[in-house]
C-alpha cells in the first residue's frame, strides 16, 4: 500500500496540532510590563514600578543567607513535613529563617479568625462546587 494510511494522517494531524499550539504558547519570559498606574491596583498606592523587579525586603536577605551558607538541601529536608502553617516550623531550621517564619505565620491583629474558620468550613464542605463553579467562569 503506497498511500497514505490513516494511521500516517492522524500522526501528521496530531504533530501539526501540537505545533500549532506550541506556536500560539508565548515565549518564556516574554511580558507585558505593569503599565498602569499605581491608583489603579487593588491596594491603590505604590510607585508604579514593574512587578518583576520588586523585592521583599523582610523575606529576601533571609533566603539569601541560607543560600550563601549553603543550607538549601538541609532546609528543603526539613520543610517536606511542613505541610500546614499553624504547625509549629520543623526543627533543624536556622535559626534566621525559623524567626522569620515565626514572624510571618502571625495572623495580623485586624484579621478576625471567627470568619476565618467559617470561610474554611465552607470551603471543605461545598470545596466541589467552588472548583466547578472557578472552572467554568475561568473558561468563559
Amino acid at each position: 500500500m503506497d498511500g497514505p494510511s490513516r494511521r500516517t494522517l492522524l500522526s501528521a494531524s496530531g504533530a501539526l496540532g501540537a505545533f500549532g499550539a506550541l506556536s500560539l504558547a508565548s515565549p518564556a519570559r516574554a511580558r507585558t510590563l505593569w503599565t498602569w498606574a499605581p491608583s489603579g491596583s487593588v491596594a491603590g498606592e505604590g510607585a508604579g514600578i514593574d512587578p518583576d523587579w520588586v523585592w521583599d525586603e523582610e523575606a529576601d536577605p533571609v533566603l539569601a543567607a541560607v543560600i550563601e551558607r549553603g543550607d538549601v538541601p538541609s532546609v528543603n529536608e526539613a520543610l517536606r513535613r511542613w505541610t500546614r502553617n499553624d504547625q509549629a516550623p520543623p526543627a533543624g531550621l536556622p535559626s534566621d529563617l525559623r524567626d522569620f517564619m515565626e514572624k510571618a505565620r502571625r495572623l495580623p491583629s485586624w484579621a478576625d479568625r471567627d470568619k476565618l474558620e467559617r470561610a474554611a468550613a465552607f470551603n471543605e464542605s461545598r470545596g466541589l462546587y467552588l472548583n466547578l463553579l472557578n472552572g467554568m467562569g475561568a473558561a468563559c
